[in-house]
């Protein structure tokens, strides 16, 4: 019963917070970053979703 409840959620919590918010394509590239430049990736999801928010008001 457990396991079938956590099909399809991604693992991370970080990764399940921005699931939301945000499409796979701009996820992976966003972790990709946060790999690359050693950053923790909550900060980077922190930082991410305000400047993708910010840039959806704008439009």
């Amino acid at each position: 019963m457990d396991e079938k409840r956590r099909v399809g959620r991604p693992a991370n919590p970080e990764s399940r917070r921005m699931h939301v918010w945000i499409n796979s394509t701009v996820k992976r590239r966003i972790v990709r970053c946060a790999v690359q430049n050693g950053l923790p990736l909550h900060e980077l999801v922190d930082t991410a979703l305000r400047q993708y928010l910010t840039r959806r008001r704008m439009m």
